[in-house]
């Protein structure tokens, strides 16, 4: 891109504004590209349109190669964690924020999440802080019902806003799942909040209940190693019975035994775990990879 070119560019920012601004490769830039920059497509999902630049240089090639006129442009941060929540927006007085739970990422791809976090309870209060301020922006914008949030946190514990789907997420029912457990009798569901909050705009007086204090959960999507076809499953698949007795292992969304498989590309299952420990929930970890060992069983040719 010629010295002078212009291309509307969306900043990053970690308050509430978005700042828009004239980009132009020149002494004054307004971004600092020495730690490298992050690009987002307007449209791409499961990070796809979603580009890592090293260097100006990098940038620069890229913006040559793409059509778009507008992208979100961020700035590198080396995270310390990658933390999602929930929220259910029914006006801007009337936000509900439960779930953080810690995303397992490859590279830009989310596989799932471990719940609740691990960080601090400082720390973690500002991630439901920041939930709360990107509800009143989303309630301001008229938008009513179920969102997921992505933040970032980094190894000073400063805590960043990063992107909003505004849809259920990965591990949405898993914490469904867990709060129905701790549901008080006659009070609506949280899909039944949610309804509220799309058709009236509004709760009813209703408030969340309280998150479980011994309620640990694990998921991840898995994708086979190596080329070949299912041999065996026989993993608990029932996902509400784990949840219910808060303990066990399931494996949703199994394959049956003759199915092709391509490594790195065919997803077997995603993995739960429920258990009321974080140490009963990492020797669970353990455990069900080894009976994934024994029932997942990839034949090569």
């Amino acid at each position: 891109m010629a010295e002078g070119s212009s291309r509307t560019i969306v900043f990053g920012s970690n308050d509430s504004t978005e700042a828009k601004a004239s980009f132009c490769f020149s002494p004054s830039e307004r971004f600092k590209t020495e730690e490298g920059v992050i690009t987002i497509l307007a449209f791409g999902g499961a990070g796809s349109g979603v580009k890592i630049h090293a260097t100006k240089g990098d940038l620069e090639k890229y913006f040559e190669k793409i059509d778009d006129e507008k992208l979100i442009l961020a700035r590198i941060i080396e995270k310390k964690a990658s933390p999602s929540i929930d929220i259910l927006v029914a006006n801007e007085k009337e936000i509900i924020v439960f779930g953080l739970a810690d995303q397992i990422l490859n590279g830009l791809q989310c596989l799932g999440a471990t719940y609740p976090t691990i960080l601090n309870d400082k720390t973690k209060n500002q991630c439901y802080d920041l939930a709360k301020i990107v509800g009143r922006e989303i309630a301001k914008k008229g938008m009513r019902g179920y969102f997921s949030i992505d933040i970032i946190v980094d190894e000073n514990n400063n805590v960043f806003f990063c992107e909003i789907n505004g849809r259920y997420a990965g591990t949405t029912a898993n914490r469904l799942l867990t709060m129905d457990q701790l549901r008080p009798q006659n009070h609506p569901s949280i899909l039944d909040l949610e309804v509220m909050a799309i058709q009236d705009g509004t709760f009813h007086g209703y408030n969340l209940w309280s998150e479980p204090l011994d309620f640990f959960w694990y998921k991840r999507m898995l994708r086979s190693k190596s080329d070949g076809v299912i041999d065996n499953l026989s993993i608990l698949n029932d996902v509400q019975k784990i949840f219910a007795n808060r303990k066990g292992i399931a494996l949703v969304g199994q394959l049956k035994p003759g199915a092709k498989v391509i490594k790195n590309k065919t997803e077997l299952g995603n993995l739960m775990i429920v258990e009321k420990s974080r140490e009963s929930l990492n020797d669970s970890i353990k455990q069900a990879n080894n009976l994934l060992k024994n029932y997942i069983k990839i034949v090569g040719d």
